[in-house]
């Protein structure tokens, strides 16, 4: 069976994604209470790149698809695996948005995440306007773009994305490559995430390249592993509260690190699991299976710093934060 995805269903499938994204779903932050959880410096762009790799996290394993299923409904016929990379991809923009300071309800501001989705090709459709990806702009600057020049931009935008998902502007719902839990990719959807996060990044935080800084250590590629282990430290010890010796980190270090994350951790967990894990929430071999796969997935720095043991642990002893059963109900269900 083949659906043909067209620019209008793209840009409505947009627009309801977005106000979603922005008034939050059943079991999902908002955009804006997303950016709050990761606003644990002043340093914007470190703040902005831990944001990014956990929602990379998130559209990197084949699972999310089932995950947001559930909740997101559009009102046009857009396939459920994209539908889902949307919801996530536009969340993530807008909380970099707001992160960055911009009303993430005006319009215009709007027009410039979906300008994000594009990654790549963000610079050619806003060329036109006069704005320049890759320097922050200011809120004046947002304020003096016209209504006719955003809607050109979300045309343009409509058609990047159409022809991203599908050759030609068709998606093919019996050619795409078929995986568990989706229909696109985990690997594809990660590495298009990265990419819309960095571009949002350059967009809504960053005012230039830091000097002396890579572009790999601005979270565009693979950094050396002693950076990647410091920023793991640094951002553990701002989340959690207490410095942080990475050598001499024993299996309580690793709970109370654990605990400080569990805000980002249930929001990946119900991203990429929560159905499933309610099925499974009397099976305690089965429930840390399910852990014992998101730990692959998990991004710096839980994944340098905490063993998969005792992450498989900790979840199953705090499974009720997940989104599932507590364990009051869990007896009273078996008493029935």
């Amino acid at each position: 069976m083949s659906e043909k995805l067209t620019q209008s269903k793209m840009m409505k499938a947009l627009d309801w994604t977005y106000d979603k994204a922005i008034e939050g779903i059943p079991g999902f932050d908002s955009a804006e209470d997303l950016a709050e959880n990761y606003k644990k410096s002043d340093d914007l762009v470190a703040c902005t790149n831990s944001l990014i790799r956990w929602q990379n996290a998130k559209t990197g394993t084949t699972g999310f698809v089932s995950g947001l299923g559930g909740v997101i409904t559009m009102p046009v016929a857009i396939p459920a695996s994209i539908a889902s990379l949307l919801y996530v991809q536009i969340r993530m923009v807008a909380a970099i948005a707001y992160l960055g300071g911009y009303d993430v309800r005006d319009d215009r501001v709007r027009s410039l995440v979906y300008v994000c989705l594009t990654g790549s090709a963000a610079k050619d459709i806003v060329k036109e306007a006069g704005i320049n990806i890759g320097t922050r702009l200011t809120v004046s600057m947002i304020k003096k773009i016209p209504a006719t020049v955003t809607t050109k931009i979300n045309q343009k935008v409509g058609f990047r994305l159409v022809t991203k998902f599908g050759s030609k502007g068709a998606v093919n719902l019996g050619k795409m490559v078929p995986l568990v839990g989706g229909i696109i990719g985990g690997t594809f959807d990660s590495v298009s995430t990265n990419i819309v996060g960095n571009v949002a990044r350059k967009t809504f935080i960053e005012q230039a390249p830091v000097e002396g800084m890579s572009a790999d250590q601005h979270g565009g590629g693979t950094m050396d592993e002693k950076i990647i282990e410091e920023e793991a430290v640094e951002e553990a010890e701002e989340v959690v509260g207490v410095e942080i010796d990475a050598n001499a980190l024993d299996e309580s270090d690793e709970i109370l690190i654990l605990n400080g994350f569990s805000p980002r951790l249930k929001d990946l967990w119900d991203t990429v699991l929560g159905p499933v894990a309610v099925d499974v929430i009397n099976d305690e071999e089965q429930f840390k299976r399910l852990a014992s796969s998101l730990y692959a997935s998990l991004p710096m720095p839980l994944s340098s710093l905490v063993k998969k043991e005792n992450f498989v642990a900790w979840c199953y002893e705090n499974r009720q934060i997940f989104n599932v059963k507590k364990e009051e109900d869990i007896k009273d269900s078996s008493t029935q």
